[in-house]
C-alpha cells in the first residue's frame, strides 16, 4: 500500500525533495565564511593571513558600517550580533552578584556582634515597655477605683498596690535573670569559636612537628647511607680520600649530636610550657569556680531577702484585709443594735404616749404633765446632742488612726517604688538630670523672656511720659499764647 512505503534513506534529505527556501538556507554562507571572504578579496597590503576568528568591533567597523543592520547572503536575512551585547549583559551579572556578596556575606563574627547588639537594644526596650505599661496600668486602676467605686476607693488602692508591688516583685527576679542568660550564650558562642580556632592551631603545629621530624628523618637516612658507605668492601678498593669520608662521618655525627640536643631542648621547653599553662589553667579555674561560688552566694542571699519581703507584704495584705473585714462586721453589728434600741424606744413611746393621751384627756394637771414633756424633750435633746458628740469624737480619732496607717503603708509601698526604680533604672537617673537641666534652662529663659518684657513694657510708659509732657508743654505753651493775644487785643 501507498502508506506502508517508506522513502530511501538517500533520498530523505536530497535536494529533490526541498522547497526553494530550504535549499536557500542550506546554501547561504554564515557571517563568519564572508567576514573572511571580505578579508581575502583585501589589497595585499591590508590583508590579514591566518584570520580564522571573528574580528573585534573596530574590525568589523570597517567593512559593515557602524549600524549594521541586516546582510543578505544566498537570498537569506541575517541579523549580526552586536559585539558589546554580550560584554555589558556579563558586566551587569558580575556587579550584581558583587553586590550581593558585599550586601549579604559578612563574617560570622560581624553576624555575632549585630545580634548580640540587636538582644541588647530589644532586652532594653521592653524593660523600659514593662516599667511604663506597669505605672500606666497601676494609674490607671486606681483612676477607675476613684470613678467607679467612690465608697471603697481607699480599700482598692491598697490592695491594687499590694497585688502590683507583688507582680513587680516576681517580674524582677526574671529581668535580672535576663542579662546573665545573654551573657551565657555569648561565652558558649565565644568557646565554640576559640575552639575551633585552637584546632586549627593545632593542626598548624601537628604540619610544623611533622615537617621538623621528616627532617630528621632525611638527615638519619643520609648517616645510615654514608655509614653504609664506609662498611662496604668495595668502597675500600677504590682510590677513595679517607680523611674526606672521615670528616663527612664526624660532620653526620656532629649534626646528629645537635639534633638530638635541640630535640632533647625543645621537650624541656615544652614541657616547662605545658606546667606553666597547666598552671594558669588551674588558677584560672580556682578563680572562676570562686566567682561563682560568690556570685551564687550574693544571688542566693537576694533571693532570700526578695522571698521574705514577700512574705511579709502578703501578711500584712491578709491582716489589712482581716483588720477591714472584722471592723466592717463590727460596724454592722453596732448599727444593727442600734437599729434595734430605736425601734423598741419608739414603740415604747408610742404606747406611752397612748395612754397618756387616753389619761390627759380627763385630766386635770394638763398644764403641769406638759411643762414635765417639755423638760423631757429638752433633757433627751441634751443628752442625744452629748452622745452625738461623743460618737464624731470616736469617728475623728478613728478617722486619724486609719489616716496615718495607710500613710504608713503608702509610705512603705513608695519607698519599695523608689528602690526599684534605683534598682533597675539607671537610664530614668539620667533622663531627669537632663530634665532638671532642661528645666533650669527653660526657667532662665523665661526670666530673661520677663526681663525683655518688663524692659519693654518701661520703655512704652517713658515714651508714652514723654510724649504726655511735650503735649502738656504744648498745651502750656498754647494758653499762654491765646492769653497773651488776649491780653494785646485788651491793649495792657
Amino acid at each position: 500500500m501507498q502508506s506502508e512505503f517508506v522513502r530511501p534513506f538517500e533520498l530523505l534529505h536530497s535536494i529533490k525533495y526541498r522547497s526553494e527556501d530550504d535549499r536557500a538556507k542550506a546554501q547561504a554562507v554564515t557571517i563568519q565564511q564572508w567576514m573572511n571572504v571580505c578579508h581575502q578579496a583585501l589589497p595585499p597590503a591590508q590583508r590579514q593571513d591566518g584570520f580564522t576568528h571573528r574580528p573585534n568591533a573596530p574590525t568589523i567597523d570597517l567593512f559593515r558600517g557602524p549600524e549594521p543592520t541586516k546582510v543578505i547572503l544566498m537570498g537569506v536575512a541575517a541579523i549580526p550580533r552586536r559585539e558589546g551585547e554580550r560584554d555589558q549583559m556579563a558586566h551587569d551579572s558580575h556587579k550584581l552578584k558583587r553586590t550581593w556578596i558585599i550586601n549579604t556575606k559578612a563574617t560570622y563574627r560581624d553576624d555575632c556582634e549585630a545580634m548580640r547588639s540587636q538582644l541588647a537594644d530589644r532586652g532594653r526596650h521592653d524593660y523600659q515597655q514593662m516599667v511604663r505599661w506597669k505605672a500606666e496600668k497601676a494609674f490607671e486602676m486606681i483612676s477607675r477605683a476613684k470613678d467607679l467605686n467612690f465608697h471603697q476607693r481607699d480599700e482598692i488602692r491598697e490592695i491594687d498596690g499590694a497585688r502590683y508591688t507583688l507582680n513587680a516583685l516576681q517580674c524582677r527576679n526574671q529581668q535580672a535573670a535576663f542579662p546573665k542568660m545573654v551573657k551565657e550564650r555569648q561565652d558558649q558562642r565565644d568557646a565554640q569559636m576559640q575552639k575551633e580556632w585552637d584546632k586549627d592551631a593545632k593542626i598548624k603545629d601537628e604540619q610544623e612537628e611533622e615537617a621538623k621530624r621528616e627532617k630528621i628523618r632525611e638527615a638519619h637516612r643520609q648517616g645510615d647511607i654514608a655509614c653504609e658507605m664506609l662498611n662496604r668492601k668495595a668502597f675500600h678498593f677504590r682510590g677513595v680520600d679517607f680523611t674526606f669520608v672521615r670528616k663527612e662521618a664526624a660532620r653526620v655525627k656532629k649534626f646528629r649530636e645537635e639534633i638530638n640536643q635541640e630535640m632533647y631542648q625543645e621537650a624541656i621547653d615544652a614541657f616547662q610550657r605545658k606546667r606553666a599553662l597547666q598552671a594558669d589553667l588551674d588558677l584560672r579555674i580556682r578563680e572562676t569556680e570562686e566567682e561563682k561560688a560568690a556570685e551564687q552566694a550574693r544571688t542566693d542571699h537576694l533571693t532570700d531577702i526578695r522571698k521574705n519581703y514577700l512574705k511579709f507584704k502578703i501578711t500584712q495584705i491578709k491582716n489589712i484585709d482581716a483588720h477591714k473585714q472584722n471592723k466592717k462586721r463590727e460596724a454592722v453589728a453596732r448599727r444593727q443594735v442600734f437599729a434595734d434600741l430605736a425601734a423598741a424606744a419608739h414603740k415604747k413611746r408610742e404606747e406611752d404616749l397612748l395612754i397618756k393621751a387616753a389619761n390627759q384627756f380627763h385630766s386635770d394637771y394638763a398644764e403641769a404633765e406638759e411643762r414635765r414633756l417639755a423638760d423631757e424633750k429638752t433633757k433627751r435633746a441634751q443628752v442625744i446632742s452629748d452622745i452625738l458628740a461623743d460618737v464624731n469624737s470616736q469617728q475623728i480619732k478613728h478617722e486619724k488612726m486609719k489616716a496615718d496607717s495607710k500613710a504608713e503603708d503608702r509610705a512603705i509601698y513608695n519607698k519599695w517604688v523608689e528602690e526599684d526604680q534605683i534598682y533597675n533604672n539607671k537610664a530614668e537617673t539620667k533622663r531627669r538630670k537632663a530634665l532638671v537641666m532642661q528645666t533650669n534652662l527653660d526657667y532662665a529663659n523665661m526670666k530673661k523672656d520677663e526681663q525683655r518684657k518688663e524692659k519693654a513694657q518701661l520703655t512704652e510708659y517713658a515714651k508714652s511720659v514723654l510724649a504726655e509732657r511735650r503735649n502738656v508743654n504744648q498745651k502750656a505753651f498754647a494758653v499762654e499764647k491765646s492769653l497773651m493775644r488776649s491780653l494785646a487785643k485788651f491793649g495792657v
